[in-house]
């Protein structure tokens, strides 16, 4: 899942495999300040590796995917916008677009598409 604020007051992304016990997850400043945001979330399973992106820039360090590998991923709780806890408010806001690619993109390729802005493929 994504949350723009979890109870804590932090942006979350989470990632849970079969073994709920493995859950990881990145958290960043609150992403619930009123401004559009570009967040990008890399799953690398080459590198074995999760990444969150906020604005085009690294939001925080590389987590290692462990176990969470995307053939173990929960299908169920998957959320943008809302996380798996009761407590943590939902997205008050909208999406205005939404991507999926078939490979893991570079730092690089992240700030490219923020300068690009929405509605720009690469």
């Amino acid at each position: 899942y994504l949350t723009p604020r979890t109870a804590d007051g932090m942006g979350r992304v989470a990632i849970t495999g079969t073994d709920v016990f493995a859950r990881i997850f990145l958290d960043v400043p609150a992403l619930d300040d009123g401004l559009p945001h570009m967040v990008a979330i890399v799953i690398d399973g080459a590198a074995g590796q999760l990444s969150l992106y906020v604005d085009g820039k690294a939001a925080a360090q590389p987590l290692e995917l462990g176990t969470n590998t995307l053939d173990k991923i929960k299908t169920t709780e998957t959320w943008l916008g809302k996380s798996s806890f009761s407590a943590d408010p939902g997205l008050t806001g909208m999406f205005d677009e939404f991507r999926v690619y078939s490979h893991a993109l570079t730092a690089e390729q992240v700030a490219v598409a923020h300068a690009a802005g929405p509605d720009r493929l690469q």
